[in-house]
């Protein structure tokens, strides 16, 4: 027997959907996915609290997404909050925002959770060869998780830095002066090292990126003019390709950057604090490539809820 069900990742800056099948055995069959730059945690490093605005946007595209996700079938639909919504002060209003738009109840994770699930939905997406240790790096509006392992998480570790922080603290809308750009990378780096010190992978390491900061520069690495995450999944990018990406976007203002094929639009400032985490993180593990993966907490949340759960396999139909 098959069944439909629905996932929504609800990040502090995009919210995405995934609609899938799961049969008996817990393998799943993606059937459609949708995301929106609604930047929920807008704000929140200097108030401490989810504006009004960010809330309606983000309640109207999760009331959009339920109805889409009921209209193709789904007779569940998981929500996870993450690191704008544990952290907001008015994490109740978000809560009840929601239920009221969309019906929906909204699952709240901390940040090692968040690394957990997130683990499994890069693995059914990509994953390293035996005998090499995988250091994964998700990139996200309110935090970025690190986690190490083969088979099985061995460490994970969650720190409150993200691209909307640090869009927030640095002036991404404009050029980067060269001082700028340095101090930006410093606080990559401590960030990474920070990471580091938890996260001590035996070698040899493979890191793995994902979220939107790795899929973005993958993109902007080939030139897509439209998104193909077949592509984007398994590519591989060098440290200096990635700090050239930066130094590239860093000197550019949001506007120019919007005018390259493969950025999407409400990134255009967010992928320069993104492209300094990512430099970092290699940089620190001495990776000598990042492969990007596509899939990453939203699956791992489909995978966790409607499988695992249940004691199932979990596993990408096909794969």
């Amino acid at each position: 027997m098959t069944r439909r069900v629905a996932a929504i990742d609800l990040g502090s800056n995009t919210v995405r959907l995934l609609v899938a099948d799961v049969d008996s055995t817990g393998a799943w069959k993606e059937v459609a996915r949708d995301r929106r730059i609604t930047r929920l945690g807008e704000g929140l490093h200097a108030a401490g609290a989810v504006t009004p605005a960010a809330i309606r946007r983000t309640a109207a595209a999760l009331g959009e997404y339920g109805e889409k996700a009921r209209r193709l079938g789904a007779d569940e639909i998981a929500v996870v909050g993450t690191s704008a919504v544990r952290e907001a002060a008015n994490r109740a209003e978000i809560v009840d925002a929601i239920r009221e738009a969309a019906g929906l109840s909204v699952e709240v994770i901390d940040g090692e959770e968040e690394a957990r699930r997130m683990w499994l939905g890069v693995r059914s997406e990509v994953a390293p060869p035996p005998g090499i240790t995988a250091v994964v790096v998700d990139i996200g509006g309110g935090s970025t998780e690190w986690i190490a392992g083969g088979d099985e998480v061995s460490s994970l570790v969650s720190l409150p830095v993200g691209v909307v922080r640090l869009s927030e603290q640095f002036p991404v809308r404009r050029a980067l002066s060269s001082e700028e750009c340095e101090r930006l990378k410093d606080v990559a780096l401590e960030a990474a090292s920070r990471a580091a010190a938890v996260v001590r992978p035996d070698p040899p390491v493979q890191v793995i990126g994902t979220a939107g900061t790795p899929t973005t520069l993958a993109a902007l690495d080939m030139g897509l003019e439209i998104y193909d995450r077949a592509r984007v999944s398994g590519y591989r990018m060098s440290p200096g390709r990635v700090e050239r990406w930066f130094e590239r976007l860093a000197g550019m203002d949001a506007s120019a950057r919007l005018e390259l094929p493969g950025l999407e639009a409400g990134r255009e400032d967010l992928i320069v604090p993104g492209a300094a985490l990512l430099w970092a993180t290699l940089s620190v593990y001495r990776g000598e490539s990042v492969v990007v993966s596509d899939g990453g907490l939203l699956e791992g949340i489909l995978i966790h809820r409607f499988a695992l759960e249940g004691g199932l396999c979990g596993r990408r139909a096909g794969v």
